[in-house]
């Protein structure tokens, strides 16, 4: 980027946020990998059969609209950004595709960084990725409390997304040790219709999480060897939360962190259940994704 161009996008770049409160040297380091791309008036921007979201966008001129599907929307499902906005955080902070059709209302400008580059950035940034990361709790919280208003008639008070966790844990946790071997795991796993396996140290303090969203990604494609102790391939950062954790924190720490299940621990850091999106909607028949979308 030639240096009258890299300074114009810096310019633009520090009137919105949150690059306005971001390093000199983060801000350098975007804009120097940013990537200008127009969209004619009713262009697609993204859609959820792109595959996973590829790209961070600042919109520099223009609007852009999304909502469901790829036809005309109703304005309830709709949502306009304009310049200085930017998308689609919460897809590429979870590694997924989109979950609407995103157009340009009108020609548009849009800066363009690469996945890769924008989990680099929230490396960097400590600013960049409060950003994010609030951006999405927010959202949620707002999704959640518009539901809780709208459901209030329908749904009693045992059901709420106030209820403490403990009463949500379906079952007794079934756990492993950390050299029990992945086929061993996932035999268990199968006998026991469960979508995760804890391992916990002998104090029964967990010390990794692996779900069946994990198989593909860590055992299929590697072609990892079934003997291999499961320590190699569980995941050492996990949501915890304790029984009286209520059941909206669950939601926004699974949100966060990209996640389907978490472990419910004690105060002495011994694990009492796992709970997952599906224990957690099950009753009002919701989920993330309709958190989401809403």
């Amino acid at each position: 980027m030639e240096s009258s161009s890299l300074t114009s996008t810096i310019d633009f770049l520090r009137r919105h946020a949150p690059f306005d409160r971001m390093d000199e040297t983060h801000i350098e380091y975007l804009a120097k990998r940013l990537e200008v791309r127009f969209y004619a008036r009713g262009e697609v921007v993204m859609e959820p059969t792109d595959g996973v979201a590829g790209r961070f966008h600042i919109i520099r001129q223009g609007r852009v609209r999304g909502g469901e599907g790829s036809g005309e929307m109703a304005e309830s499902e709709a949502w306009e950004l304009v310049s200085g906005e930017c998308f689609p955080i919460g897809a590429l902070l979870t590694r997924r595709p989109v979950r609407f059709t995103t157009r340009a209302v009108e020609d548009s400008l849009c800066f363009e960084l690469s996945r890769e580059e924008f989990h680099k950035l929230l490396q960097m940034s400590d600013e960049f990725h409060d950003f994010c990361t609030r951006r999405m709790a927010s959202l949620l919280d707002n999704a959640y409390k518009d539901i809780q208003a709208r459901s209030v008639s329908r749904v009693s008070s045992n059901q709420s997304l106030d209820t403490p966790i403990r009463s949500m844990v379906p079952r007794s946790p079934i756990s492993v040790q950390a050299d029990t071997s992945l086929e061993s795991v996932l035999t268990t796993m199968n006998r026991e219709k469960i979508g995760s396996m804890v391992v916990c140290d002998a104090d029964n303090r967990p010390t990794g999480l692996f779900t069946l969203h994990d198989v593909v990604g860590r055992v299929v494609l590697p072609r990892l060897d079934l003997a291999t102790p499961i320590a190699e391939v569980a995941n050492a950062e996990f949501v915890k939360l304790t029984p009286e954790s209520p059941a909206f924190d669950a939601v926004v720490a699974l949100a966060r962190h990209g996640a389907d299940h978490l472990c419910v621990v004690d105060a002495q850091g011994k694990l009492v259940g796992v709970l997952s999106e599906r224990d957690l909607f099950s009753l009002q028949r919701i989920g993330l994704v309709s958190l989401n979308r809403s």
